[in-house]
Formats: structure tokens, sequence, C-alpha cells
């Protein structure tokens, strides 16, 4: 064999080592087990991070400047998933626990605007600028409701169930009817 064929020889079987260890090297782990992991952008910056804590799993995924933008929990209590607007635009929260489903929205101070809960007693709850419920409309088994509330948290009316369905009326502070359903 000359000097060229041993060559030759030689750089097929480098060639289809290398190959072989290509194929090894694309072919993905079975399993990655660890307690964190961390994304980071193109300049290094924290923009995810799926970690364990006592509480349960949490995945957190940030914008530019760190700001958590949406967060998933999932506790002995079930699961949670809230998103946050810009600064200073509330939230939106999405929680089923023992009690059931429920949607809230919140504002910038942590203020719940409005809760549709689907446990026990679906409800819708509104609440006014400061927080403070403002209304409740509720589909209890026996009887299905709506309250609302004046500025000093008093109830305004309560709806009246009659064997044939509803009947709803809104009165002035004189008991002069303003609104009346069906």
């Amino acid at each position: 064999m000359t000097t060229e064929e041993r060559l030759e020889a030689l750089e097929r079987k480098v060639a289809r080592i290398e190959a072989q260890e290509a194929k090894k090297a694309a072919k993905p782990a079975e399993a990655i087990r660890a307690t964190a992991f961390v994304l980071v952008d193109a300049k290094g910056r924290e923009r995810g991070a799926m970690r364990m804590t006592p509480a349960g799993p949490i995945l957190d995924l940030s914008d530019e400047n760190g700001k958590v933008g949406a967060q998933l929990v999932v506790g002995a209590d079930g699961p949670w998933l809230e998103l946050c607007g810009a600064v200073g635009a509330g939230s939106v929260q999405l929680v089923v626990d023992a009690d059931g489903p429920a949607l809230g929205l919140f504002d910038a101070m942590g203020d719940g605007l409005a809760v549709l809960a689907g446990g026990g007693t679906p409800g819708l709850f509104l609440a006014d600028a400061s927080g403070d419920c403002g209304a409740v409309l509720a589909a209890a088994e026996d009887k299905p409701g709506l309250v609302l509330f004046d500025a000093a948290r008093k109830s305004l009316e309560e709806p009246t169930v009659f064997e044939a369905g509803s009947w709803q009326d809104l009165s002035d502070a004189m008991d002069k009817p303003i609104w009346c359903a069906p």
C-alpha cells in the first residue's frame, strides 16, 4: 500500500468516526434533570425561569426590563396563572382550586375589579374604583340573585324570585321604581 493509499484509508476512517460522533451529538438526551432553568436573552438578561420551590414548580416569563409578564404556579391548592400588563396596567389571574375555577381582573394596585367564579355558587363580582364590592350576580341553585351596593357598601336591592321566574326592580331613595324586569 502506498503512502497515498494509506492516507486516503486513514481519512475515510477519520470521516466515519467524525460522522458517528456527530450522530451521537445530534441525538438528544433522554432527560435533563434540574431544579431550575434560566432563559436569558442575547444581552445575558434573565427573561424566563422555571424552578422548583417548596410550594411547587413555578414558570416566570419577563420583559426586557426584568418585569414578570406571566407566571404559572402549580401548588398544593391547584394551578394559578397570572398575566401582567405594563407598569400600571393591572393583571389577569386564572385559578383552579378546591372551590372551583375563578378568573379575576385586578388593577395596578392589586385591587380586584371583577371576579368570575365557577365554584359551588357560580357568580360575577364587580368592584368599584376603590376595590370595594359594587355588584354581585350569583346563580345559586335555590335562588339566583343580583345585589347592588351603594357608596356606603349597603345593599340597594335584592331580587325577588317567584315560582314562575324572577322579577327585579330598582327603586330610588323614595321607593319610586326606576327600573324593573321582566
